[in-house]
């Protein structure tokens, strides 16, 4: 219940003031006040006129733009996500709040205004990906607008940004995987043992760097954690300032299980970081791929993509192949030997099969194919075993 108070300011000049609660943009305190004259029975019917009103009359979305909506749904969020989400969330916003889109009042943001701002992005040569994720931030934060109170209706769901043609997913070859992880290999332990790892287990190069000796119990992997690289300065001046531990991309935890090789090279790797922190007089060190002297800290994930540039070039496999392609690998080769995709997904950390499905749909089509064959050849056997001499 809104409360009004009211004060003479003057004989014959009454000022009633209600309070509405504090604005979710800048947390101040908002209320709403009106001067009248006359005596104070006039002034007290005002301020019940004011008190039953409630909320009519304090500031709407006549006041409020796209970018105080941005702004506003980036602080709510923004301690929760991780610094990479964060951070492209950050760039996402300059962009849009830097065009008059940001300046828009959410009372006059419409679908049709939407969709002729993502027909002149696409006209001055943006990206239709790139729009695409505009959009998406859009929905978010503009949902948690209706939310809130500040629109009646989320503008952007009926919103048409251009179609993206989704690439097919590339597999590399066996033989190319095992060429990289050897040259890595023969550039030193370690690195043959992160490639290997990245390729049995479709770990992203976060939650590889951010692996602990505790995370491996037995033959089974946990992953829980990953790392990210925080930068300052620009593009050309950026350099490294922290590595930043934080939940997985789906803030899920996960456990996979290890072939006996790679827990064996585990093993060899602890027993000699062992000795070199026991040369050290020091204790052994929680993290599983570091260099750090007694593997007090974790490496950086961009020396994970370091190695593997070494080792790509080593092996002489083709350079259109990334790190990231060894979790494609992973994701096909399980889909080729029949795995069910609920398997794959959760070796992958995807929260959700339908994710694999959409990722991965050209593969699963070609397994699907040899289903196909499998069951017309079971077919014309059993068809061959029924017919009479």
């Amino acid at each position: 219940m809104q409360v009004a108070t009211i004060r003479e300011r003057q004989p014959g000049v009454w000022e009633v003031r209600v309070y509405l609660g504090r604005d979710p943009v800048s947390g101040r305190k908002r209320q709403r006040s009106r001067v009248l004259r006359g005596g104070k029975r006039q002034a007290l019917t005002a301020a019940a006129e004011m008190e039953a009103e409630g909320d009519v009359g304090a500031p709407t979305t006549t006041a409020r733009t796209v970018k105080d909506l941005l702004d506003a749904w980036y602080s709510h969020g923004e301690p929760s996500w991780s610094i990479s989400t964060a951070r492209g969330y950050r760039s996402r916003i300059r962009m849009i709040t830097g065009t008059a889109l940001g300046g828009t009042q959410l009372d006059r943001l419409t679908t049709e205004s939407l969709d002729r701002w993502y027909t002149s992005l696409y006209s001055g040569g943006t990206s239709a990906a790139n729009i695409r994720n505009y959009h998406a931030m859009l929905r978010r934060a503009l949902g948690q607008g209706v939310r809130w109170g500040w629109l009646r209706s989320n503008p952007v769901t009926l919103a048409t940004p251009p179609r993206v043609a989704r690439p097919q997913v590339r597999a590399m070859s066996a033989e190319d995987v095992i060429a990289v992880i050897e040259a890595a290999n023969a550039d030193c332990f370690l690195a043959g043992l992160a490639l290997r790892l990245a390729a049995v287990t479709g770990m992203r190069r976060g939650e590889l760097a951010g692996l602990q000796w505790e995370d491996l119990d037995g033959d089974l992997l946990t992953i829980s954690r990953s790392l990210t690289a925080v930068y300052e300065g620009n593009r050309e001046t950026r350099k490294p300032t922290s590595i930043a531990i934080g939940p997985t991309k789906t803030h899920a935890m996960r456990r996979l299980t290890l072939d006996a090789d790679s827990i064996a090279l585990i093993g060899s790797w602890r027993d000699e970081c062992k000795e070199h922190a026991s040369a050290l007089r020091a204790e052994l060190g929680p993290w599983m791929i570091s260099l750090e002297p007694g593997n007090g800290g974790p490496c950086s994930p961009d020396w994970l993509t370091r190695i593997w540039a070494r080792a790509r070039v080593s092996a002489g496999i083709d350079s259109k192949w990334r790190l990231h392609d060894l979790r494609h690998w992973a994701a096909t080769t399980l889909i080729a030997g029949g795995e069910d995709i609920r398997l794959v997904a959760g070796r992958l950390g995807h929260a959700r099969p339908a994710t694999t499905l959409d990722v991965y749909a050209h593969f699963v089509d070609r397994a699907d194919g040899r289903a196909a064959d499998a069951l017309a050849a079971r077919l014309i056997a059993n068809s061959r075993g029924s017919r009479q001499p």
